[in-house]
């Protein structure tokens, strides 16, 4: 009998543990109205956690139930391949072939990693004006992107952000007019990957692209380079592997004035 209780006592200990690490695996806090699914924050503003609507052209609202809109989740548009067990991304979330325009009518200032993965029909997204920065991965394979503007308050572009994005042909910077350095930027953020290969081209640059800025002189690589010196980071490495030189002279891609 003592050894029965102790046995029941030791897993009484254990479920207790594993609630507090890990949490309850079957409570959903999110709450489900009309389009989306939300979570009340602390400040009594609410965070989106997925799109569960069936419109195509999505316009991320200014509020939910009567509740202000002031973040959103990761993955907030992912699409999940319920017959897969992989833990690999590419694995376990498919393409979202629904979502073909997003705009914000909520101030958000952060897009989340992985807002967009995957969004393979998504053509344009008009980003809102307070955007900060653009998480890792957060376009990763919208092949149907063309076009992207960033908005003059955004700060920082994830890794990886818009990686296989193979149609995104321009891309619209707008620094402040008093802008001393671009926007700190992720590793291998505009590039496209060749699985079949494990050679130096297993790597590229999305063909054709073309990188429009404003204030054009921030992207200087000799003020980029100081700034390296100066915070040891690779904030700012990464736009170099954009930034045509004497040895690229073939580089399919550019960097031009905004008009």
């Amino acid at each position: 009998m003592k050894k029965i209780i102790v046995a029941l006592l030791v897993v009484a200990i254990l479920a207790s543990l594993s609630v507090g690490l890990f949490g309850c695996a079957d409570e959903d806090k999110s709450i489900t109205s009309g389009d989306w699914k939300y979570i009340e924050l602390e400040d009594g503003t609410i965070s989106l956690v997925s799109y569960v609507g069936t419109a195509s052209a999505v316009v991320v609202p200014l509020a939910v139930d009567g509740k202000t809109v002031s973040q959103i989740e990761q993955g907030l548009f992912l699409s999940v391949n319920d017959g897969s067990t992989s833990r690999r991304m590419r694995e376990v979330y498919q393409n979202n072939e629904l979502v073909r325009s997003v705009t914000f009518a909520a101030p958000i200032k952060e897009i989340s990693a992985r807002t967009f993965y995957m969004c393979a029909a998504l053509e344009w997204v008009v980003l809102p004006a307070e955007c900060e920065s653009i998480g890792d991965f957060a376009f990763y394979g919208c092949s149907s992107l063309t076009a992207i503007e960033l908005p003059t308050a955004c700060k920082a572009i994830g890794a990886y952000c818009f990686r296989q994005c193979e149609k995104l042909q321009n891309v619209y910077i707008h620094n402040a007019a008093d802008a001393t350095l671009p926007p700190k930027l992720g590793d291998k953020c505009f590039f496209m990957v060749n699985n079949g290969s494990s050679k130096d081209d297993q790597y590229y640059v999305i063909p054709d692209l073309k990188i429009w800025v404003d204030n054009i002189s921030v992207f200087d690589e000799n003020v980029i380079k100081e700034e390296r010196k100066k915070s040891h980071t690779n904030d700012y490495k990464y736009w170099l592997d954009y930034m045509p030189d004497e040895d690229h002279k073939d580089r399919n891609y550019i960097f031009a004035a905004n008009h």
